[in-house]
C-alpha cells in the first residue's frame, strides 16, 4: 500500500495473504511493513499454492502471477507437489517449474506419480502439465516409465 493509514500506538499483527508479522506503531513515527514477493513460473494455465510450514494454504495464483507475502520460508505447491520458497523483502523470488506431455493417439488420461506411486497429477494425453523439478514416473493405462522434470524444459514422452 502506498497510502499511509493512521493508528492508535500499540503493538499490531499486520496481515499480507493469510501471512502475519507484529508491527509496534508509536506516536508521530512512520511504520514501514516490508513485504516480499513469491511466484512460480510455467508455461500452463494452472495455479499454485504457497502454504506454511503446518500444510496450511495461505493464498493461491497463477502460474506466472506474483504473491506478496511477509518474509519467511513457505512452500509452494504444484500440483500436490511441495518446493521450499523464501521471501525476503523488497525483492521478488522467481521459481521455475517445467511440463510434461504424454504424445500419443487417442484421448485417455496419464496421471504422474511420486516414487512411492503416489498420483500427483493427471491430464488428457497430449495435453501438458506443469511440475516442480524432479524425477517422477507417468502410467497411461497399465504402462508405466520414468521421466525427469527440469526447470523451465518441456518433457515429451512419446507412447
Amino acid at each position: 500500500m502506498e497510502k499511509p493509514l493512521a493508528f492508535v500506538p500499540g503493538t499490531y499483527n499486520v496481515k499480507v495473504n493469510n501471512t502475519s508479522t507484529p508491527v509496534t506503531m508509536v506516536s508521530g513515527v512512520t511504520t514501514h511493513v516490508k513485504t516480499g514477493a513469491v511466484v512460480l513460473k510455467g508455461s500452463t494455465d494452472e495455479y499454485y499454492a504457497i502454504v506454511d510450514s503446518a500444510g496450511t494454504q495461505l493464498a493461491s495464483a497463477h502460474l506466472g502471477h506474483a504473491l506478496s507475502l511477509v518474509p519467511g520460508a513457505y512452500h509452494a505447491k504444484l500440483n500436490s507437489i511441495a518446493m521450499t520458497v523464501q521471501v525476503d523483502a523488497g525483492h521478488s523470488g522467481e521459481y521455475q517449474s517445467g511440463s510434461l506431455t504424454v504424445k500419443t493417439a487417442g484421448s485417455d488420461y496419464y496421471a504422474v506419480l511420486d516414487a512411492s506411486g503416489t498420483q500427483l497429477a493427471s491430464k488428457q494425453v497430449n495435453q501438458p502439465v506443469s511440475l516442480p523439478p524432479g524425477k517422477y514416473s507417468v502410467k497411461l493405462g497399465n504402462r508405466v516409465r520414468p521421466a525427469t522434470v527440469t526447470a523451465g524444459q518441456s518433457v515429451v514422452l512419446n507412447w
